[in-house]
């Protein structure tokens, strides 16, 4: 048989963010929240939740209010005023909705990287996505 020309997602076990610090932060079960109603809606595959957790942690601590000091990044996906202004136009959301944050997110990360597994891989190598 031929191969699949479906893409194969990555065997990505690193999720350290979650094990290490998700049950003393205080954003983590606000942020299942959002996640669960952005699911919910549609706006994330449900088979994206765990590597998205983990890509949110390590980028804001699951905290939809964190700013960088050296930039403009904040949120959830720590998005920068252009990248925020160019995803609010894109997806017609708003950034200030947390469960926006986390759509805009998972859409950058199609986008850019095709899935979550990819984008923390890349993580991994730059400590950032």
């Amino acid at each position: 048989k031929p191969a699949s020309s479906k893409p194969v997602a990555l065997s990505y076990t690193n999720n350290k963010k979650i094990k290490s610090d998700a049950m003393k932060s205080p954003g983590y079960k606000q942020h299942l929240g959002h996640l669960k109603t952005a699911v919910s809606a549609g706006h994330i595959p449900k088979s994206w939740a765990i590597a998205l957790t983990e890509l949110v942690g390590r980028e804001s601590s699951w905290n939809p209010s964190a700013k960088n000091p050296k930039s403009t990044a904040h949120g959830y996906g720590q998005f920068l005023n252009s990248t925020r202004a160019n995803y609010e136009k894109k997806l017609k959301m708003n950034y200030s909705n947390p469960v926006h944050q986390l759509a805009m997110m998972a859409q950058y990360v199609k986008d850019r990287y095709k899935t979550p597994e990819q984008a923390l891989a890349f993580w991994d190598k730059n400590n950032y996505y």
